[in-house]
Formats: C-alpha cells, structure tokens, sequence
C-alpha cells in the first residue's frame, strides 16, 4: 500500500533521521531527508511529495514556521510533526494549523510509523485521532487493542502536565460564525464560549462544526469525570464525533445516531469508561436545538425563560434520551452543571 509513496523527511538528529528513512526506504517508499528548514521549502518547491514528517526544533527555520508555509502553499499536503516527550503542547498547536498526525521521540516500535501512514495515504483520514478508526468510521479494533494505542494511553498518564496541555491546546476559538446560506434564511449565526479550567483539574474538551447545510454540531466532554484513562478516553470521543459528521451527518440527522456510534466505538475498546458528555445539534434553518445529555445537566436561558435538564446517564452506559427545544429567533446560552470546572457555558445568537 506504501510502495513508491514519496515521503520528505525533515529532522535534525542525524541519528533519527537515518533510523527513519531507513524503516522508510524498507517499506518501498521514495524518501528525501534534510535537515533544517530552509533545505525543506526548498525541497517543497522542487516536487511536493505524498507526506512529510518534519521535527519541531529545526535550526535555520523552525518546525512550525516549516509547516505553517506548507500547509498554506500546499494544503493538501499531509504533515505528521516530530517532538520530543515533553512538547505535547507545541504538537497540539501544530495540529490546529492542519497537521495530520505526530510521532513522540524516541519511538521503541518502527510498527508505529506504518499503522500511522496507512490512514493518511490509504484512507484520507482527518488527523492523529482517527488512526484508531477503519475506513467506515469505526473503531479499528485490532489497531486499538494493540500496544499503540496502550503506549499513548501509558505517555497520556505519565505526563498529566502534558496531557492537560494537549486538550486546552486542542479547544477551538471561542467564537464562531457559520454561513449564511437560504436553509438559514439568509442570517448568520454565531457560537461564542466561555469557560474557567481549573489548574489542578483535566479539562473539559469541547469541539464543533458547522456543516455545509449551515447546522451546527458541537459536543462537550468532562475528561476529569472518567475513572480512568481519561485524556485518551476525551481523544477517542473527538475522533468518533469528526469522523461521524465527515461521513454521515449529510444524510442522517438523528443525533442519537451519534451518540449511538461513539458509545458503540468506546465499548470496543478495553481502556474505555463511562464519561460525563453532552452532544447538540443546532438548525439556524428553523431554530431547533437537539441536545442529549450523556452525564452532564445544563440549563436553557432564552428571552422565553429558563429550562433546568437532569444529567441523565454517562456516556458508556446507554438509554439515552434526545430533547429538542425551539429557540426564539434572539438565540439561546447553554450553561453546565455537574463538571469539574468553575464555569461554563456556550452561546448561540444571530449575527446582527
């Protein structure tokens, strides 16, 4: 599946990089290597290979400053960013430009390195979320019971200072606007967060999308809430809710169908545990709110009034129910109970 792929790999350590390109070459890939960031624009605007791998310290340019030029000259390019242990938070940075996967320095299984290439060259997956994923948006289970996914979960849990600044890293922009388009009549609508994390606490990790037809998907997980193994566990439910609005949610809009399919990918995994979370799907189109609440109360404040939600049960544990609400045409704010942070809630109104 890899034969004849051409790969640019960008790294420093002389040692590493002849381990990498070694494995690389034996896998019947066409491989480049330089060794800082200057030789590798240069060999960006020479030929634009299938994949590159490029380390985050490189002398001349660095890493990041490599990637952000690639990937605005080059979009479609797929980068998978090289750290060392310790900079989780510079590798959550790096994939909020767009890049694809990442490799942790020093790596004990080459294995790794091909399970992380197959999605990306094979499959066209989004990002390092959804190696653990088959084509069909599933969970992989052979990939997920097997020692890569154990060696994250094991990094995950020896560095929960790393671990926490992956997931702040990897919360969207506070604001945002979705397109105007006939469904939504023509207005704009916008969310808006706000929440206070608690240092000495795993943060909650929230995601949305707005889809082509102008709905808006987002979902809120309270990653401190799961017994155990809980960043992975957030990573996992990230992976499944992108991967199912990719794939699915143009054709089907029941959001317990969703909910459904991550439950049933965190039930093939043997590190997984019931957690707190809430899924919503907005329609600017007619202003209705689909909520089902996984573990997490909230409460709805329009011009209208108030309305107080019990939790519900966890995610992981089933019998879900879906609610719907119609929002007035002023929009709404969601507000969160039961979660280990100070405050949160997320807004959704027009654009006036």
């Amino acid at each position: 599946m890899l034969t004849s792929k051409s790969v640019l790999v960008v790294e420093d350590d002389p040692v590493f990089r002849h381990i990498l390109v070694s494995y690389l070459e034996s896998l019947g890939m066409v491989v480049r290597a330089v060794e800082d960031g200057l030789e590798a624009l240069v060999a960006l605007r020479e030929s634009v290979p299938d994949l590159m791998f490029c380390d985050l310290n490189l002398p001349m340019i660095s890493g990041m400053e490599v990637m952000e030029e690639a990937l605005r000259d080059y979009a479609k390019l797929p980068i998978v960013v090289i750290s060392g242990t310790g900079g989780m938070g510079e590798v959550a940075q790096a994939m909020r430009l767009g890049v694809k996967d990442y490799l942790v320095k020093p790596i004990r299984d080459l294995n790794q390195i091909e399970n992380l290439m197959i999605p990306l060259l094979v499959h066209a997956k989004r990002d390092f979320s959804g190696r653990y994923l088959s084509e069909q948006g599933e969970i992989d289970e052979e990939s997920a019971q097997e020692h890569e996914f154990a060696e994250h979960i094991e990094r995950l849990a020896q560095h929960p200072e790393a671990a926490r600044e992956l997931l702040l890293s990897l919360m969207p922009h506070p604001e945002s606007v979705g397109q105007a388009s006939t469904e939504t009549t023509g207005k704009q609508w916008q969310l808006k967060y706000f929440v206070l994390q608690p240092s000495d606490r795993l943060p909650i990790l929230l995601d949305y999308t707005w889809l082509d037809d102008g709905r808006l998907g987002f979902y809120v997980v309270d990653t401190n809430s799961a017994e155990k193994n809980n960043t992975a566990m957030s990573l996992l439910v990230r992976a499944l809710f992108n991967d199912y609005l990719r794939t699915r949610a143009q054709r089907e809009r029941n959001l317990l169908n969703l909910v459904q399919h991550i439950e049933s990918g965190l039930k093939k995994v043997n590190y997984s545990a019931p957690i707190r979370a809430l899924f919503a799907n907005f329609d600017p189109s007619n202003f209705t709110l689909d909520m089902v609440t996984s573990g997490m109360g909230f409460s709805l404040t329009t011009c209208d009034g108030v309305y107080q939600v019990e939790s519900g049960e966890w995610l992981g544990e089933g019998k879900h129910q879906l609610r719907h609400y119609m929002l007035p045409a002023s929009g709404g704010r969601i507000s969160l109970s039961q979660i280990g942070v100070s405050s949160f809630s997320l807004s959704l109104q027009p654009v006036s």
